[in-house]
């Protein structure tokens, strides 16, 4: 086994329970490969496994220096067994949002940042603008 990539961490702590870092041809490079926030963050979802994720976070990993290794490790012998799947939460995106992005070229941040310093009357005239636009471009 030479990749240690998010999912097959995921599905060695939630399933196999198959230590694939050591168990790897190169187990310094895979510990490298490995990414603590993206398997702690989907570990957070779970009711049976968030206080572990939290105790790595609020004592483990910036106070004690915690390796890859030991984070993958603690995970893996902790958490029993257990098929888990869950969806990310993404965040919403307003309709207004979505027509100040197209309209000015600019990323969800700044568009978001723009929507706060809009009045309710420019906010209006961009939206029947934008479906006007988009009405004659459809037809």
């Amino acid at each position: 086994m030479s990749e240690v990539g998010f999912i097959e961490a995921l599905n060695s702590i939630n399933q196999t329970k198959k230590n694939i870092i050591r168990d790897s041809n190169s187990p310094l490079v895979a510990e490298k490969l490995y990414t603590p926030f993206q398997v702690s963050r989907s570990l957070s979802y779970h009711a049976d496994s968030i206080l572990f994720v939290n105790e790595l976070n609020e004592r483990g990993i910036k106070p004690y220096s915690v390796s890859n290794l030991m984070h993958y490790e603690f995970l893996l012998y902790v958490i029993p067994p257990k098929k888990r799947f869950a969806k990310w939460i993404k965040p919403d995106k307003e309709e207004i949002v979505e027509y100040i992005m197209d309209y000015f070229k600019i990323n969800l941040d700044q568009a978001i940042a723009y929507k706060n310093l809009l009045s309710d009357e420019d906010k209006t005239q961009l939206t029947k603008a934008y479906k006007s636009r988009y009405q004659n471009q459809r037809g």
